[in-house]
């Protein structure tokens, strides 16, 4: 019924587009409402289409959960998202790399989704990703009840990754594609 991204990069938002053609085909009773970020302008303007109600990163309440967004950092308008529910809080950092305020929204997830676009080797503090020991220490920092890591790059050995994790956050997962994850 609604579709959340942390940014516009394609990696995030490409099904959208074939999306809204078979939506021409398959109408809704009313447009799909897509919460994205604003920028950059030239991506946003594809998902300018009548199968889609295009609303702002803007905190929302959508049914019974609510949804709240903080700004990442990331070479694009991103952003970290939290969905709470029936006291439960699922955080997703969205493409990411260290930031105080990341910590500050993160502090207290029952689930952490979090960004590990490198290992620690490859890490650099402008990157626009967190390596997995990143990804470790944010959850032991913010006393996250569970951490999956996400956003893999497939040049990395994925048991590598989730060892450097776990250094930092023993309990740490990889997540896995279909599966689904209780919070």
């Amino acid at each position: 019924d609604y579709y959340v991204t942390s940014h516009l990069h394609f990696d995030h938002m490409s099904d959208m587009l074939p999306m809204q053609y078979a939506l021409q085909f398959i109408p809704r009773a009313k447009p799909l409402a897509v919460y994205a970020p604003a920028s950059p302008d030239p991506v946003r303007a594809l998902l300018n289409c009548p199968q889609f109600d295009l609303w702002a990163a803007e905190d929302v309440t959508i049914g019974e959960m609510r949804v709240s967004f903080s700004p990442a950092r990331h070479p694009v308008e991103t952003n970290a998202i939290a969905v709470q529910c029936d006291n439960a809080r699922f955080i997703f950092t969205g493409d990411s790399n260290q930031d105080p305020l990341m910590e500050l929204f993160c502090e207290g997830a029952d689930l952490l989704l979090a960004d590990c676009g490198l290992s620690k080797a490859d890490h650099r503090f402008t990157a626009p990703h967190y390596s997995a020991e990143l990804c470790g220490m944010l959850a032991h920092n913010t006393h996250a009840r569970r951490l999956l890591l996400t956003h893999l790059n497939p040049k990395y050995d994925p048991a590598a990754l989730l060892e450097e994790a776990q250094a930092f956050f023993p309990t740490a997962e990889l997540a896995e594609m279909g599966e689904e994850y209780y919070i």
